[in-house]
């Protein structure tokens, strides 16, 4: 039953194997029974091979005690002639990379992969893909990259799914400590993207938890591996998962516009960084299908440019329900250095001071078309000097020199600082040029316009109803209300404010003195209702509010007064007219206060 695995090394020349060595794998048949490994996680890495196997580790429960399969106690207590199945004896397995001499094929040193969860956590290797061996911050030591698929019924990665399986990215130091937490599941998907909904697969109507870390695919899918290459080329290995993990970061509406996730490297950590697929990418809507993994990507430089592209794989045919397959190939758009331009446009990717070179191939010097804001803060009245120009510099790591028309040098520095208002200025154009320190040929201007503010204009509108007023002010960026001795200032155009009942004092002015002053009296009446109306002699007619007497006065329709008279309001709010004595006809009767100034028709019949 023992089954010897053997590793061979051939070195070629041309068409022909010139030397067969098979490698010692010091992996004999006792104590460790049925090793398997497999050829597509042999690493060849600074003259060095590194072969990933796994041994069958066992843990007694009853005693505690742990071994390898097929050892002196296993034996001894004839677990395989009568293996128990009542959980007594747990069995996982240990993974151990084998480290050889890369020209001699000697073995060199051998690291056991340490999982605190072994016995825990059923932990299954990929199959293809799924072991890397690389350096991410250029330390000088390697770091172990594995591709896991993990199957237990309290590891709930996939909520709500038909089985608690799926993958994840785990990462080991090379004295085979695990190291994930700290440069790849040191945070978790609804934190970095802020998104509060969970994930779900509009499909099968399964949803994921955005709440596990990185490291964890948080959809059901089997291991189908890892890529590890430097995709935008910037020194540093970057992660590609080779089934495309997605999140459906529309989850709210549960569309199907999956966004499928990589993880770049900026020599500290692994960052989870969206695919932006092209509009015409057929695939990007289908990656997933009823929960199951189908597309595949291969990071690829396939025009040897040295820009990498995405070769993206749909698996179709009739197991998929007969989904037609496809393949899209697109490039990836990376701008290391941030300067505007993405690299296959940038003559220097990483560098931030440069995207084109001279004629001797030496950078020329620039800086990102976004790195100054220049801006005119406030206008300036004609013979005043109030105007001002701000200046921003996003780019902080220079020293710059700014001159305004000519004149008046600025330093912007660590110590000056690099956000400034210029002020007391007049009305005028004015250039302002940046310069740099210890690059003469820098030198880059800006024109600016300062003028005379526009007249304040306000346009008032007060409802009667509710005792409100709405403003629209124009004429400035800021305004100033000022509203019985109440003042607010307000950044916007529009404003709506409360009156009280009676008389309201209205002033609105800006900084600018030479744009004017507006001014209202505004009069907001208490309401005054009557009954009845047409009559033949009583009215009473109530007024609301405060006051404790009011001027009533009837008037014709031809304006002259019939009767004008200072009265007492009761506590009711009523008051008695007594039209008796008039014609029958058509009277206008006027109600002035302190808070009051209403007027309405009677009918006398």
């Amino acid at each position: 039953q023992c089954k010897k695995k053997l590793l061979s090394l051939y070195r070629i020349s041309g068409n022909s194997v010139i030397e067969e060595k098979v490698l010692n794998t010091n992996l004999d048949c006792s104590p460790n029974w049925e090793t398997y490994q497999y050829a597509a996680g042999i690493n060849f890495y600074n003259e060095k091979i590194y072969y990933p196997v796994w041994y069958t580790k066992y843990k007694h429960t009853e005693t505690g005690y742990v071994g390898y399969r097929n050892d002196e106690y296993w034996n001894a207590n004839n677990f395989w002639a009568d293996f128990p199945d009542d959980g007594s004896v747990l069995l996982q397995q240990e993974w151990k990379v084998l480290v050889y001499n890369d020209f001699y094929g000697d073995l060199v040193e051998e690291i056991i992969l340490n999982d605190p969860d072994i016995f825990s956590i059923n932990k299954s290797y990929g199959h293809e893909w799924f072991f890397y061996v690389e350096d991410y911050n250029n330390d000088g030591d390697v770091e172990f990259y594995v591709n896991r698929w993990i199957e237990e019924s309290t590891n709930d990665i996939g909520s709500g799914a038909d089985s608690t399986s799926g993958q994840d990215i785990t990462i080991y130091n090379n004295l085979g400590e695990d190291i994930t937490e700290v440069i790849l599941g040191w945070s978790n998907y609804s934190d970095y993207f802020g998104i509060s909904s969970p994930a779900v697969d509009p499909v099968s109507g399964k949803t994921f938890d955005l709440s596990v870390k990185f490291d964890k695919d948080i959809t059901e899918s089997n291991a189908q591996g890892i890529h590890l290459d430097d995709i935008n080329n910037d020194g540093f290995v970057d992660i590609i998962p080779q089934g495309g993990w997605y999140i459906n970061l529309n989850c709210s509406t549960c569309n199907s516009n999956y966004t499928n996730i990589i993880f770049m490297n900026d020599g500290e950590k692994f960052y989870p960084t969206e695919i932006n697929f092209p509009q015409n990418h057929s695939n990007s809507s289908n990656t997933i299908f009823d929960g199951s993994q189908i597309a595949y990507n291969f990071p690829l430089d396939l025009d040897n440019d040295g820009n990498y592209e995405m070769m993206h794989i749909l698996q179709g045919g009739s197991n998929q329900e007969d989904e037609d397959g496809a393949i899209d190939i697109f490039e990836f758009s990376f701008d290391n250095d941030g300067d505007g331009f993405i690299n296959s446009n940038d003559a220097f990717p990483n560098n931030p001071y440069s995207n084109s070179a001279d004629l001797n191939g030496d950078p020329i010097f620039s800086l990102a078309q976004n790195n100054f804001t220049v801006g005119v803060n406030g206008t300036s009245c004609i013979g005043s000097s109030d105007g001002k120009i701000s200046i921003l510099i996003n780019d902080q790591n220079l020293n710059y020199i700014v001159t305004i028309n000519g004149e008046n040098s600025l330093n912007f520095d660590s110590n000056s600082g690099y956000d400034k208002i210029i002020e007391d200025l007049t009305v005028g154009s004015y250039d302002i040029c940046f310069s740099v320190e210890g690059q003469d040929s820098y030198n880059q201007c800006f024109s600016l316009n300062l003028i005379e503010p526009q007249p304040l204009s306000v346009y008032s509108r007060v409802d009667s109803s509710n005792k409100s007023l709405s403003l629209n002010m124009n004429g400035s960026n800021k305004y100033t209300i000022k509203l019985n001795g109440k003042i607010t200032v307000v950044d916007s155009n529009s404003l709506e404010l409360k009156l009280k009942s009676g008389i309201n004092l209205l002033e609105v002015y800006t900084d600018q003195t030479c744009q004017g002053v507006y001014t209202e009296e505004i009069f907001a009446s208490e309401e005054v209702q009557y009954y009845p109306n047409p009559t033949s002699a009583e009215l009473q007619v109530f007024v609301s509010g405060f006051d404790n007497e009011v001027n009533l006065s009837i008037n014709g329709i031809n304006g002259y007064c019939f009767y004008d008279k200072l009265m007492s309001v009761s506590a009711s709010r009523k008051i008695d007219v007594d039209l008796s004595e008039l014609n029958n006809g058509i009277y206008i009767i006027q109600i002035d206060g302190e808070t009051v100034n209403k007027s309405f028709k009677i009918i006398k019949k």
